[in-house]
C-alpha cells in the first residue's frame, strides 16, 4: 500500500498482499489477499507492552503497534545521571526498538523515558511521557578471542572469533600497525586503506576482511584493536596481533554451471561461478562452434552483454540470449539460431579478484525461442450490454447469482488460471475457478455466499499467460444479487390427503408445480395424477409465497399411515419447473421427512 507521508485518518486504501512472498514459519507462502476498500480512523495511541532481554546488553521495546516516529528518549541510571543506551529505530515500523547498552557496570538499573512516539495516524503514546525499566545484564567473565585468523589471498583473510561478537567493522583492524577505514557492507569497490568486514552466513563465529589495497607477499602483522568487539554478555575482547603469510591467489576461478532459462518468456544464459569473478576482456569475439540441422559451422560469438546478476558478489552473470550474435568463419554476423546448438570457448574471458584466470572452459548451449512477452490482459467488452445496477464494459460477465466469467485476450496457464486464490470478491467465498475454452475462466460461488445485493470490489492477479507471463493485477466493482438458496423449513400432513410445505422465503408461485415433488409412502411414490396438486396456502396468493398445500390423489390408508412420509423436492421436469426465489435463487433440492 503505498500513501503520502501524514496522518492515515480518514485515507481509503486497499491492502494488497502479493502471493509467493510472504511465508509462514514453516515455509509455506501465504495465498495472495486484497483486502476490501476500507477508510482509515485510528484514534488508539501506541503504547509499551513488553521489553525483552536479548542479551547482557541489549532489550527490544515492543509497541502495540507500528510507529512512525520515536519521538524524544533519555536513560538515566538509578542515581539520575545519564545511562549510555543507544537506540536503534530502524524497525519502528514492525513495532519494536533495540536499545543497546554500553559502558555501564553490570546489573545496573536503568530508566527510559520516551516522549513524543507516535504511531502512523499521529496518536502519540499514552501515557506520554512513557517509562520502561531494565538492567545491564552480568558478564560471563570470558573474554571473546581470536581462534583463527589465514590469509585468503593478498587482499582478504578469514577471522574465526571463541564466541558470537558483536559490533566488528573494518576500523577494528590493523595491518602492519597501520589503521585502516571501514567500508560498509555491499559498497562499492574498495578504495586503498578501506576495509570490509562480511560475517559468514553459517557460522555467526566466522568474518571475511577484504582490504582496498593489496599487501605484498609474506609476512604481516594482523591486529585487533582492544575493546573492538564484544560478546553477547558485554565481555570486551584484549588487544590482538599475528604474524601471518600473505600468499597471491594462483588457484583459477571455475564455471559451476551454464544454463538457459527463461524470465518473463525471454531466454538467459546464465554462468555461475565458484568465486567472484570479473570481465577479463570485451569477450566480443570468443571462440565458438554452431551446429544446426547436422550442419557444423566455426566462428566466434560474442557475449559481450554478459553482466553480473545483482546480488551474486559477481559469482553469476546472464545475458539475453536475443541479443547474442554468432560470426562464421567467412559469413556476417547474425542472431544465434532457434534449434542450434552453440560451443564456447570461455578463455581468456574472466578472472577472479586476485587477477588469475579463469581454467580452460567450453560450454554448450542450445537457443530455444522467445515466447510472447505480453501480459495477458481481460477482455472488457463481454459484459457491455449489462444495465444499471450493474457495472458494464469492465469484463466481469455476470452469469447467474452463482456464477460470473471472465475472459482474457490470450492463452492462460491452466494452473494460474484455475487457482481460485487469485479472484477476489469482498464478502463471497468462491468455490471453483475452471477453464472453459477461448480462454474464459469461470468462477463459481460457494451457496448462500453473498447474503446481501449490492457493489463489491472485484480483484484479479497471479494469472499467467501460457508463456508463463503475469498479468498487471486488476480492479474493480461488479454488483452481486444474494444466492441464499429457499430451503424447504417444515412438511407436515394436515389432513389424510395433504401436506403442507414451507420455505425458508417466498417462492414464485408460476414456479411450484407438481413436477417439482415427490411423496413417498415408505419407497413408493404417490401417484401423480389430474387430481395431485399443489397450491398456495393463501387464498388470494401474491407472486411469491412460503407456505404450500399438496393435495394427493385420495386419502391415505392406514397401512400406509403407520409408514414413513417423505417429501422429495426434486426440480425433475422441465426448466419452467424449477423452484426459485425473487432474485431467482433456486430451491435445494433433497429429502423431508413429514410430520404426521
Amino acid at each position: 500500500m503505498n500513501v503520502d507521508s501524514g496522518s492515515l485518518n480518514n485515507l481509503k486504501y486497499v491492502l494488497t498482499v502479493s502471493g509467493d512472498v510472504v511465508k509462514t514459519t514453516t515455509g509455506v507462502f501465504v495465498p495472495k489477499f486484497i483486502s476490501n476498500v476500507s477508510v482509515a480512523s485510528d484514534t488508539t495511541a501506541p503504547s509499551v507492552t513488553s521489553v525483552e532481554k536479548l542479551n547482557a546488553s541489549d532489550v527490544r521495546v515492543y509497541f502495540s503497534e507500528p510507529l512512525s516516529s520515536a519521538g524524544n528518549w533519555t536513560f538515566k541510571l538509578a542515581n539520575g545521571s545519564t545511562a549510555s543506551v543507544t537506540p536503534n529505530t530502524a524497525n519502528l515500523a514492525k513495532g519494536y526498538v533495540d536499545l543497546q547498552i554500553g559502558a555501564e557496570a553490570a546489573g545496573a538499573q536503568i530508566t527510559a523515558t520516551i516522549v513524543g512516539a507516535a504511531d502512523f495516524a499521529n496518536n502519540l503514546i499514552s501515557p506520554n511521557p512513557t517509562t520502561v525499566q531494565f538492567a545491564k545484564g552480568q558478564l560471563d567473565g570470558t573474554k571473546p578471542t581470536v581462534s583463527t585468523i589465514s590469509a585468503l589471498g593478498l587482499n582478504k583473510f578469514e577471522v574465526k572469533f571463541s564466541e558470537e561478537v558483536q559490533g566488528l567493522n573494518g576500523a577494528d583492524f590493523t595491518i602492519d600497525n597501520g589503521s585502516l577505514l571501514d567500508v560498509s557492507a555491499g559498497a562499492a569497490a574498495l578504495e586503498a586503506g578501506e576495509a570490509r568486514v562480511t560475517q559468514d552466513s553459517t557460522d555467526k563465529t566466522k568474518y571475511v576482511v577484504e582490504l582496498g589495497t593489496p599487501l605484498s607477499a609474506g609476512i604481516h602483522a594482523v591486529g585487533l584493536v582492544v575493546n573492538a568487539v564484544s560478546d553477547l554478555s558485554g565481555e570486551q575482547n584484549a588487544a590482538f596481533s599475528r604474524v601471518i603469510e600473505f600468499k597471491a591467489d594462483t588457484v583459477a576461478p571455475k564455471l559451476v554451471s551454464s544454463v538457459v532459462k527463461k524470465d518473463n518468456g525471454v531466454e538467459y544464459l546464465h554462468l555461475t561461478f565458484n568465486e567472484g569473478v570479473d570481465k577479463e576482456a570485451a569477450l566480443s569475439s570468443l571462440n565458438a562452434r554452431q551446429v544446426k540441422n547436422f550442419v557444423t559451422v566455426d566462428g566466434t560469438i560474442d557475449l559481450s552483454g554478459l553482466t553480473a546478476v545483482s546480488g551474486s558478489n559477481d559469482t553469476e552473470y546472464k545475458v539475453t540470449l536475443n541479443t547474442v550474435q554468432f560470426t562464421p568463419a567467412s559469413g556476417s554476423a547474425a542472431d544465434v539460431q532457434e534449434g542450434a546448438v552453440y560451443t564456447i570457448t570461455l578463455t581468456p574471458g574472466f578472472e577472479d579478484k586476485s587477477n588469475v584466470d579463469l581454467e580452460a572452459t567450453s560450454i554448450s548451449f542450445t537457443r530455444g525461442a522467445d515466447t510472447d512477452t505480453s501480459k495477458p490482459s481481460i477482455v472488457t467488452t463481454t459484459d457491455a450490454a449489462e444495465t444499471s445496477p450493474q457495472v458494464a464494459s469492465n469484463g466481469i460477465d455476470v452469469i447467474d447469482n452463482d456464477t460470473l466469467q471472465i475472459t482474457f485476450d490470450r492463452a492462460l496457464d491452466g494452473a494460474t488460471a484455475t487457482n481460485k486464490a487469485n479472484y477476489m470478491i469482498n464478502g463471497a467465498v468462491i468455490k471453483s475457478a475452471t477453464l472453459l475454452p477461448n480462454n474464459v475462466v469461470e468462477i463459481k460461488f460457494e451457496d448462500n455466499a453473498i447474503n446481501l445485493d449490492g457493489l463489491r470490489n472485484v480483484s484479479v492477479s497471479g494469472v499467467k499467460s501460457s508463456a508463463g507471463v503475469t498479468m498487471d493485477a486488476y480492479n474493480t466493482t461488479k454488483y452481486f444479487v444474494e444466492n441464499i438458496k429457499p430451503v424447504v423449513t417444515s412438511t407436515s400432513l394436515i389432513a389424510a390427503n395433504k401436506v403442507k410445505v414451507v420455505f425458508s422465503e417466498a417462492v414464485k408461485v408460476s414456479d411450484v408445480s407438481k413436477a417439482g415433488f415427490d411423496v413417498l409412502v415408505g419407497t413408493v411414490a404417490e401417484p401423480e395424477g389430474a387430481s395431485f396438486t399443489v397450491l398456495p396456502e393463501a387464498a388470494v396468493p401474491t407472486a411469491f409465497e412460503t407456505s404450500y398445500i399438496i393435495t394427493l390423489e385420495d386419502d391415505l390408508s392406514s397401512a400406509e399411515y403407520a409408514q414413513t412420509l417423505t417429501l422429495k423436492v426434486v426440480n425433475d421436469a422441465t426448466p419452467a419447473s424449477i423452484i426459485t426465489d425473487a432474485k431467482g435463487n433456486k430451491v435445494v433440492t433433497g429429502s423431508y421427512v413429514i410430520t404426521k
